[in-house]
């Protein structure tokens, strides 16, 4: 039996979300786990679970499963907001056009609520509800493919001709925007920020939090019995899961070689000022009017007016390694921003650049999430495949995990690892 085969007849599937946010449109299948025409029965009941990666996706799984009363272990390689997390930097845009793919629309106005919830709970400052601008050229299907699932989830939108969005944002130039919408509930979140509060929340309530990279697995009779780590430690639990970004390549290679792809991408940073209200009131941005995309944030929050204007190209850069990489930029990167900057932002052409960084997409081959159990151990949970915009969906990831380990529902089918096995 070729491995391609033995993938396809022992994929054991997890759970979809039952969360307020994704009732009405996922839908809710029978309380087992199908194995080719065999039936699975739900999972013994569940004490402990470790968790491996505290990047968002990491926490968010590992502090929803301690609120259902789990003992839980969160284990990191570097530690929480590091940078070479696919999590650090300190901002992340959370907005919701994405096209015709309703199910992604639902997790954001989800996590809204998530996000927000947190924020009461820790007092802090973690969600700028800045809103988002979006600049379309004379192809404006990608979002008008998102206005009913907008609709649907009560995520109001307006919508600006050229002449409009030149009137009401100044900073911006009319150079090839045919179209311009504004999502008024979207806004950025102060990712390292966020990450370090979900690790004081998780440490708060109980949680044990252990930084040590994973040195090897032991797999045996369709189960992960033990994970090893780099300190000698052996960690033994009745569930794990595995949120490890990009590194999840390296840790199953035959499984995810094909499935999850790192590439490089380099983010810049441009001091302005911030007393000026064109800049200080400017929304998160995506400019979808030329060959390559590019996304910005104003970053003139509380926590962010040291970082500067945020400029990133979200084209997928070549092949990267989250260990050995180099993280200096580019001065063809550059180049290309700076490009961008005195075209659409004419008013910020000699802003001096501030800060650089390098970072990494954890593309899935689809660009989907991976969220599903390993096909060689049922006790064993991949979540994964970012792709560039999974962290302002982190909170309903976490509770689709909790889902896929404590009920037994079917995960999304958008999310499932069968979907990326060649055929």
């Amino acid at each position: 039996m070729t491995r391609r085969n033995l993938l396809q007849q022992t994929l054991a599937l997890g759970a979809s979300t039952a969360v307020s946010g994704l009732a009405s449109t996922l839908p809710q299948e029978a309380n087992v786990h199908t194995l080719g025409a065999a039936v699975m029965p739900k999972m013994p009941p569940v004490r402990n679970v470790v968790v491996v990666g505290a990047g968002v996706f990491g926490l968010w799984a590992a502090l929803t499963l301690l609120r259902s009363d789990l003992r839980v272990t969160l284990v990191d390689a570097f530690g929480v907001g590091n940078i070479r997390s696919s999590s650090s930097d300190e901002t992340r845009a959370l907005r919701a056009g994405y096209g015709a793919t309703e199910v992604y629309v639902s997790m954001v106005a989800r996590s809204i609520e998530l996000w927000k919830a947190h924020e009461e709970k820790t007092k802090r400052e973690l969600f700028v509800q800045s809103g988002c601008l979006w600049l379309m050229g004379e192809d404006e299907k990608f979002f008008r493919q998102s206005i009913p699932a907008l609709k649907k989830y009560n995520l109001p939108f307006d919508e600006f001709t050229p002449d409009e969005v030149t009137k009401k944002y100044p900073l911006v130039t009319g150079d090839g925007v045919r179209h311009g919408f504004f999502e008024a509930k979207a806004g950025y979140l102060l990712a390292r920020r966020s990450c370090e509060s979900l690790l004081e929340a998780f440490i708060a309530e109980g949680g044990e939090y252990r930084v040590s990279g994973m040195k090897g697995k032991v797999i045996r009779g369709g189960e992960v019995e033990s994970i090893q780590l780099a300190d000698g430690a052996v960690l033994n639990a009745e569930q794990f899961v595995f949120a490890c970004g990009a590194w999840l390549p390296e840790i199953f290679p035959e499984l995810l070689e094909d499935m999850i792809r790192p590439t490089r991408q380099e983010v810049f940073y441009f001091g302005v000022n911030f007393e000026d209200k064109r800049i200080s009131k400017f929304p998160v941005w995506v400019d979808m009017t030329g060959k390559d995309l590019f996304y910005g944030i104003q970053g003139s929050g509380k926590e962010t007016l040291a970082s500067g204007f945020k400029i990133a190209s979200d084209t997928r850069g070549g092949p990267f390694s989250p260990s050995t990489g180099d993280r200096m930029p580019s001065e063809e990167g550059l180049s290309a921003v700076r490009r961008f900057l005195r075209m659409r932002f004419p008013a910020l052409s000699n802003a001096p650049l501030i800060q650089a960084r390098v970072c990494q997409y954890e593309n899935s081959t689809d660009g989907d999430f991976i969220i599903d159990r390993l096909p060689d151990a049922k006790n064993g949970l991949i979540i994964g495949g970012g792709s560039g915009h999974g962290f302002k969906h982190a909170p309903v990831i976490g509770e689709i995990a909790a889902d896929i380990l404590l009920k037994g529902k079917q995960t999304p089918k958008e999310f499932r690892i069968g979907r990326l096995v060649r055929k």
